[in-house]
């Protein structure tokens, strides 16, 4: 008989001890997270905002875009955001578009319950919130001050680890406690979690990262080759770092998971929406014809967005990101982008 490992305390924080866990978001990571949550005896409640999908995803534990995915019969699924709570601990997986107005969702229930007592939050979601360009954590923190805020953030592809696939991944919060704290809660033989302070360099980075995907993606569908496609993602490090240091992120963030990690796996990985939507793109159909064909969201759009904004807040230079917000919004020729960042006036590497 084939014995099983136990995990070591170290990896595990007592279920007993976190209390109910309310993870918002039914799609596949968030079923992931809620799946892997569950395997380690955690309470756990699952929200999913559209009726159909929730009623699906209680009665046959499965996700159409999860091939071999079965969600635990141990988890409560709903579509009612009343029903998860209170909770302990409160993972959103949602569109970052999503994001702020169900946190203010979040408030008002805890207010009509009279409850003072915030959930801590975790952040499994890649994006900027609100019309501001507001990093997620910030929103959140202006959502309900008083709660405790980590974002959970790297290479982590639902379809690897939901088949429980090795994986490493950085907890980062102000508060390194907190960030511990979702270390444990989340670590296990097969997901790694690292602890990081640098809650703004990390988070910026898991945002920041799609557009460079997209534009990863428009390489492949133009054919350019590996060398093109290296010195894009090189350069797109470089980009990146420097934007994220601007707003206030730490630049040795950017070489580890967070950063030149989570940017590697999305350029590169057949799993990534956001290079896929590229491609399409690079091989010749539009934005809208790209996006009509996904049936997930591709959060590199709206990341693009949202860096027109923060590059006119901050000064920052960031020509790859300009191409592609050009490419998406302005119907400009991928090729001619190529072009263009391939003839700008000639500089230093570093």
């Amino acid at each position: 008989m084939k014995k099983t490992r136990k995990i070591s305390a170290e990896y595990s924080a007592s279920p007993s001890a976190v209390g109910n866990i309310a993870v918002l978001g039914g799609g596949t990571w968030g079923s992931t997270l809620a799946a892997m949550l569950a395997g380690k005896k955690y309470k756990v409640s699952l929200w999913e905002f559209d009726k159909s999908a929730a009623r699906r995803l209680a009665v046959g534990r499965s996700l159409k875009n999860l091939p071999g995915f079965r969600l635990p019969s141990s988890v409560r699924v709903t579509s009612r955001l009343d029903e998860v709570f209170p909770a302990d601990i409160m993972v959103a997986a949602l569109p970052s578009f999503a994001f702020k107005s169900t946190l203010e969702s979040v408030r008002g229930i805890l207010n009509d319950m009279k409850s003072s007592r915030r959930p801590g939050v975790i952040i499994a979601t890649k994006g900027f919130a609100g019309r501001d360009a507001s990093p997620l954590s910030v929103a959140a923190r202006r959502v309900l001050p008083s709660a405790d805020v980590a974002v959970l953030t790297g290479p982590s592809h639902a379809e690897e680890v939901s088949r429980r696939f090795p994986a490493a991944v950085v907890a980062a919060s102000a508060s390194k406690s907190f960030a511990e704290k979702t270390q444990k809660i989340f670590s296990t033989e097969n997901f790694r979690v690292y602890v990081n302070t640098d809650i703004c360099g990390c988070e910026t980075a898991g945002a920041l990262k799609n557009i460079y995907a997209i534009a990863a993606g428009i390489t492949d569908g133009l054919r350019l080759g590996d060398n093109a496609k290296a010195a894009l993602v090189t350069r797109s490090l470089s980009e990146m770092s420097r934007a994220g240091c601007a707003l206030g992120g730490k630049r040795e963030t950017f070489a580890g998971l967070a950063g030149a990690g989570d940017l590697i796996v999305t350029c590169y990985s057949s799993h990534s929406r956001n290079r896929r939507l590229g491609e399409m793109i690079g091989a010749g159909l539009t934005l809208q014809q790209a996006l009509k064909s996904m049936t997930m969201v591709a959060e590199g759009v709206y990341a693009a967005r949202a860096v027109e904004k923060l590059k006119s807040k901050f000064g920052i230079d960031t020509p790859i990101a300009d191409e592609v917000r050009a490419i998406l919004f302005r119907g400009k020729s991928p090729r001619k982008a190529v072009a263009d960042l391939m003839t700008r006036p000639l500089k230093n590497e570093l």
